[in-house]
């Protein structure tokens, strides 16, 4: 594991190993995101930012999708936002 700390939170990375799939695990202590958000993500020209398109989670989504994985969200307002990556091993 490692932990990133600049005062005003704390981020973890870090990676499970099963038989069939990896886990990459990015996990943060800072302001979360409202549940809305959550839902719409992943949907292209989706952004809560004044700035950028919202095509890169979108990408993210698709190109991990293309490898058979899976990428998800799960937040806790004013608690933790963690994205799980989800890869297939390849023997």
């Amino acid at each position: 594991r490692s932990i990133l700390d600049n005062g005003n939170g704390k981020i973890q990375i870090y990676n499970i190993a099963h038989k069939k799939f990896h886990y990459l695990i990015f996990k943060d202590t800072g302001s979360g995101s409202k549940n809305i958000d959550l839902i719409n993500l992943f949907k292209g020209f989706y952004t809560t930012k004044d700035y950028g398109v919202g095509l890169g989670l979108f990408f993210c989504k698709n190109i991990i999708a293309d490898f058979d994985g899976e990428i998800k969200i799960e937040s806790k307002h004013k608690k933790y936002f963690r994205v799980s990556i989800k890869l297939p091993i390849i023997n």
